[in-house]
């Protein structure tokens, strides 16, 4: 298309339009050494602001991200060694201050939450940051709860911030007018991801039409 609306290219230089002051919020934990846990529904933005955070540190520390639906058998510890090159793996070097990012987290063993814990305790993790749809749902100790610093929720957005989503993607290109963005966010449940979708096939149709706008 020339530009994207693709609600999986989220690792664009994209604004994350009604998230700016969560994505300062989460930024701050980082370098302050936090655990912190974003909560929100699937598809509402937490993996975009991950990779928010992913962009500001790269090349700065050490940042692992795994996404816990992908992953079976998961070893964080091997997560954290596999950040080496191949003499430090052979030896089983652990990193120093690692900045650790777990995508849905609901589905992370309690062994593997442990394993974090006493590596955050060891200094070899710096700070972590959660997402899932549900804190209360995690699989976390009482004393991994206990050194969690902060729970992100993430409201739902409003239909202006779908007005501004669809403008900071097509930029000039104007092809679906402010009316028409607020009514398949509404139609879309309010759902970033799912809005973006629907907009993605939206920007096709008029193109493959020659239409100027949608209507």
């Amino acid at each position: 298309l020339g530009f994207t609306m693709n609600p999986f290219d989220d690792s664009a230089d994209h604004k994350l339009v009604g998230y700016e002051t969560i994505i300062d919020d989460v930024l701050y934990n980082i370098n302050a050494g936090n655990i912190i846990f974003i909560e929100g529904e699937q598809g509402s933005g937490k993996t975009a602001i991950l990779k928010k955070a992913i962009q500001s540190f790269m090349g700065k520390g050490k940042v692992a991200y795994v996404e816990c639906q992908k992953i079976k058998d998961l070893n964080i510890e091997n997560v954290l060694i596999g950040k080496y090159n191949f003499i430090e793996r052979l030896f089983r070097k652990m990193p120093v201050a690692m900045i650790v990012l777990i995508d849905d987290v609901n589905e992370l063993d309690k062994k593997n939450t442990e394993r974090l814990k006493y590596f955050y305790d060891q200094n070899y993790i710096k700070a972590v940051v959660f997402t899932g749809e549900s804190y209360s749902k995690a699989n976390f100790s009482e004393s991994l709860k206990d050194r969690v610093k902060e729970v992100i929720k993430l409201e739902s957005l409003k239909d202006y911030h779908a007005v501004d989503i669809v403008n900071s993607r097509l930029g000039s290109r104007q092809f679906i007018p402010e009316d028409v963005a607020k009514e398949v966010f509404e139609r879309t449940d309010g759902n970033p991801k799912k809005f973006l979708a629907v907009c993605e096939e939206l920007c096709k149709i008029i193109l493959e039409s020659k239409e100027e706008k949608a209507t």
